[in-house]
Parts: C-alpha cells; structure tokens; sequence
C-alpha cells in the first residue's frame, strides 16, 4: 500500500514502513517503553484504582488512546489520531482497521467476529515492573 505524501524515508523514524500493522504495533511498544508501568499507573484514575478486577482494562485504554494520539500526529496521512468507539481499534484511511491488543488476547478478539475477523492484529507487551 503505498502512502501518499510520506515524504523522504531518510527523514521517517520508520525508514519508510507505511505498514499500518507495523506502525502501530511500533507505537505501542514506543509508548510502553516510554512510560513504564510507574508512568502508565499514574494515568490511572483514583476512580478507577477503587476496581482493581479492571485495572489491566484502565491501563489498556490509556495506552491505546496515547497510540492513537501519536500516530495522528506522526502518519495523519494513514491515522486520523482517534480510536474506534466499536470494532478494530484503529481505522486506516487507506482502508482497513488495525486492533490493538496484548499477544494473549488475539484470540479473544477474533472470536467476536465480524470486522474482527478480517481486521490486522498488532500486539505488545505490558511493561516489565
């Protein structure tokens, strides 16, 4: 798929990747390494540490909404910066949708069927504490 506008790839931090699997799977290990779990546990609400069975949940949509933030503003020809409020987390506006999840959740997903079963998979993993 090729990208219109991407410009020179000696100037992207992705060597020229317009993969949007790849970028987003690049984006959240970028996000996660970033952050840590001490930088992600203080975008925890003190409402939602009062639900400890969902804080996994909580830590999983700060990291997606951020991924979705960076990648607007880094490839806004390929991401519009928001997330999907139903279906694959992330729209490509060439085509396509991306949904965003840890290795041990694919499955899970494409159960669901529908777009989740014909959208890509990236993943990543939590943070070493």
């Amino acid at each position: 798929m090729e990208v219109a506008g991407s410009g020179d790839p000696g100037e992207d931090p992705d060597g020229g990747c317009n993969d949007p699997r790849k970028l987003v799977e690049d984006m959240a290990k970028e996000v996660i390494e970033e952050w840590g779990m001490s930088g992600l546990d203080k975008r925890i609400s003190e409402a939602q540490w009062r639900h400890p069975e969902a804080i996994w949940a909580y830590r999983g949509s700060e990291v997606h909404k951020e991924v979705a933030i960076r990648l607007g503003q880094r490839y806004p020809d390929l991401f519009d910066g928001t997330m999907n409020g139903v279906g694959p987390d992330y729209s490509v506006k060439t085509g396509g949708k991306v949904e965003l999840t840890t290795p041990g959740e694919v499955r899970k997903h494409k159960a669901k069927k529908g777009e989740y079963s014909t959208c890509e998979y990236a993943t990543y993993d939590w943070p070493k504490k």
